[in-house]
């Protein structure tokens, strides 16, 4: 699987479960588990200040 955002490779442990979030060591960019069968990757939502008001 590559990064959304600088295309590098990412290598995706096997227990890894859908919305876990998981760091691109190239880019540092946050990315979110869409879905396990196939892998697939977005950039995370940025955490908003007033989530869980």
């Amino acid at each position: 699987m590559n990064c959304p955002e600088c295309d590098a490779l990412i290598v995706v442990a096997e227990d890894t479960r859908v919305n876990e979030v998981v760091e691109c060591e190239s880019c540092q960019t946050e990315l979110e588990v869409l879905s396990t069968q196939p892998i697939i990757l977005a950039v995370a939502p940025e955490i908003e200040e007033d989530w869980g008001e």
